[in-house]
């Protein structure tokens, strides 16, 4: 009798610890989006029928699970993934967290789908990449580059506009794609050609203020697509601290993704520079020849505060 008691403890026992929820989470290999939830949560009561149908079709690659909040039993998994209000979703890869949302009220089962695999972000991205490139265009530092560059081209044919943007455009990602392979070759390269660019910025700002008659001369025929290449590349390195940070921050960890970022930020700053050129040059036609010679004084000197801008930050960011 004192057996079998025994036994019916045991198996007791054994049962409820069977039906402890599990205390860690298996994040294998790949993608796993896990919704965090409590019983005592309204608006999980209306999200968890939505995840439930997205648990019985996930999707392609990606293992969706949920863990309800059990007082006394499994909180350290909420503890452990900083777990700070319900429902929260969090998306693991490879065993890291890769982004999570929290506080939902509502949520169409169409959204959280484009959430999980990554949608709406790519549709942010393009969005935000085109519009920050235009601000950098138009940036403090950026505007005075190109204000003191654009008279040194030819746009006289709607072919050089298009060779414009091209130009600056391959300027733009000629230094981003530099720092996005983060190599030590491409470093030492990227750094003594904006010397190079710095220097050669110094000595034409220099011939300009001491000799504009000539000056206009001669960087009128200075081709319009080497101008824009030095208009992109000038004005991504004068920028460059936020290029990067913007970069790193929304390329989720993929070279492939920032490169397609790095693109998108290009095209964004062409096309503000097309708009400045266009506008600078039918402003510049309006001039007499006396302010034409002033304007090219102003340009010069401008290259020349430039070009020891450049040689200065550089000498510290590449210390």
């Amino acid at each position: 009798m004192r057996y079998n008691l025994l036994l019916l403890l045991i198996m007791l026992s054994i049962l409820q610890l069977s039906a402890i929820p599990n205390e860690s989470i298996e994040l294998d290999n790949g993608k796993v989006v896990v919704m965090f939830w409590s019983e005592l949560c309204f608006n999980c009561e209306k999200i968890l029928p939505v995840w439930r149908s997205i648990e019985r079709d996930p999707p392609p690659g990606i293992k969706v699970i949920d863990i309800e909040l059990i007082p006394g039993k499994n909180e350290n998994i909420f503890i452990e993934f900083g777990i700070k209000e319900t429902p929260t979703i969090v998306l693991f890869e490879n065993g890291k967290e890769v982004k999570r949302i929290s506080g939902l009220s509502e949520a169409s089962e169409s959204y959280l789908r484009d959430w999980i695999e990554g949608k709406n972000d790519f549709q942010l991205i393009n969005i935000a990449f085109p519009v920050l490139g235009g601000l950098l265009a138009l940036s403090p530092c950026s505007l005075p580059i190109m204000m003191s560059l654009i008279p040194l081209g030819r746009f006289s044919r709607r072919r050089d506009y298009a060779k414009c943007l091209i130009s600056s455009t391959i300027g733009v990602i000629s230094l981003g794609v530099a720092f996005l392979l983060i190599s030590s070759l491409l470093k030492s390269i990227v750094e003594w050609t904006i010397y190079a660019l710095a220097l050669f910025s110094v000595i034409l700002g220099i011939f300009m203020v001491l000799s504009p008659e000539r000056s206009c001369k001669v960087t009128g025929r200075v081709k319009s697509s080497f101008t824009c290449f030095s208009l992109g590349f000038l004005a991504v390195q004068c920028n460059l601290p936020l290029v990067i940070g913007s970069l790193m921050l929304l390329s989720v960890n993929d070279l492939a993704q920032g490169i397609l970022n790095l693109i998108s930020l290009s095209l964004g700053m062409s096309l503000t520079f097309l708009l400045l050129v266009k506008t600078s040059k039918g402003i510049s036609a309006r001039l007499s020849p006396s302010r034409s010679l002033n304007v090219s004084r102003l340009g010069g000197a401008l290259l020349i505060l430039i070009g020891l801008y450049l040689i200065i930050s550089n000498s510290r960011f590449f210390i």
